[in-house]
């Protein structure tokens, strides 16, 4: 177990190396990664390039928020299926990272559906 710094959790914001600077300087291992500002940044520039601040810092991710809305595209079930087949990349990114952690949100109300339908809705997705 480390010390993992999650800058969402503490209502801090910021580009990844801000992030690092707060971890270290605070003494944190890891730090909560966003993926989809990592994901932008690996198809920009490679990998290894993306990483080099994470490498050079010895920081670790422990986690990464899912860049997926489960409730988005309820209208169009294909653009969500198109969403669902980036997971695999996704986890294999993480998997390079050494991270085996991420988050995701379930949001339980609905301005569209009751409550029981919104259940259901996200128990079928």
């Amino acid at each position: 177990m480390f010390r993992n710094l999650s800058a969402d959790g503490l209502g801090i914001s910021g580009q990844q190396s801000e992030l690092i600077e707060l971890a270290l300087s605070f003494g944190f291992q890891g730090i909560e990664l966003d993926m989809s500002e990592f994901i932008e940044e690996v198809e920009t520039y490679g990998l290894p390039h993306a990483r080099r601040m994470l490498d050079s810092a010895r920081i670790r991710v422990g986690q990464f928020l899912l860049p997926i809305r489960w409730d988005e595209w309820e209208e169009d079930e294909a653009k969500f299926k198109d969403e669902l087949e980036k997971l695999g990349k996704i986890g294999e990114l993480a998997a390079s990272l050494g991270c085996a952690h991420c988050l995701t949100m379930v949001r339980p109300a609905s301005d569209e559906r009751p409550y029981h339908e919104n259940f259901e809705f996200h128990r079928g997705r």
